[in-house]
């Protein structure tokens, strides 16, 4: 029985191993495309700016004094972008890790079509034009940095929930080969809370505990300075009066 556990444990630890808890490349890649990469060259070329001298672009005809639709668009990319990778991630063809990818490529995406859209009006020479051109560069690069942020936030929260799923199956599938009465998920949870609630129990106990010994040395640091301080007093009016002594044999 010990030998069946520990291949039940060796099998959930290999499933929370780094490279086990990424979504295999090409299924990413396709996703990514369908997600964010193909819908935001959609809307580039159809709202961006950057294209308005041509005729299926609309940004001079709907957008160009309409700014708010623009962002509304850009709004409405990102969360179909989260929302289906979302799906995806429960429907278990994604993993946790899809969240950084879609949120960092999402934002940067939105970004080139938005600065295009506030930049359009900036009137720079030709010698200036790469500076334009930076600019844009690098503000898609730091709000793609702030997208992979929240991103990997999202990615932690899905794994956590992933892993409280795992935990939930290994123990049913735990219970199952030993020939146990297999527990309920509600079961589970509670079994969770209470230790979840004992945990805390415990911290606060322990904080207790370091507060109470933490007193204790404040109290015994004070008294030996007061000590310390009462026996220089004393030992000063002894030298004081050991001093007048001399003085007195001398005279």
């Amino acid at each position: 029985m010990d030998e069946e556990q520990t291949k039940i444990d060796s099998y959930w630890q290999q499933m929370r191993q780094f490279s086990s808890s990424r979504t295999n490349f090409w299924i990413s890649l396709l996703s990514e495309l369908c997600l964010t990469i193909i819908p935001f060259i959609a809307l580039w070329l159809v709202v961006g700016p950057d294209f308005r001298a041509y005729s299926f672009n609309v940004y001079i005809s709907k957008l160009h004094s309409n700014f708010g639709i623009l962002i509304a668009i850009i709004i409405g990319y990102f969360v179909y972008a989260l929302l289906f990778n979302t799906i995806l991630f429960f429907v278990r063809l994604q993993k946790a890790d899809s969240f950084t990818y879609t949120c960092g490529l999402a934002i940067v995406g939105a970004s080139i079509i938005l600065n295009g859209a506030w930049m359009i009006n900036w009137e720079v020479a030709k010698q200036t034009e790469m500076l334009k051109i930076f600019i844009r560069f690098l503000l898609a690069v730091v709000l793609g940095i702030i997208g992979v942020i929240f991103g990997v936030l999202l990615t932690n929260l899905a794994r956590n929930w992933a892993y409280k799923i795992e935990e939930e199956d290994r123990e049913i599938l735990s219970a199952y080969r030993q020939g146990l009465p297999v527990p309920s998920k509600h079961h589970l949870r509670v079994v969770r809370a209470e230790k979840l609630a004992q945990k805390h129990e415990a911290d606060r106990q322990e904080l207790e505990l370091f507060k109470e010994q933490l007193n204790t040395r404040l109290l015994e640091s004070y008294e030996d300075k007061k000590a310390n301080e009462k026996a220089a007093i004393i030992r000063a009016k002894l030298d004081k009066k050991e001093s007048k002594k001399r003085k007195q044999k001398i005279s």
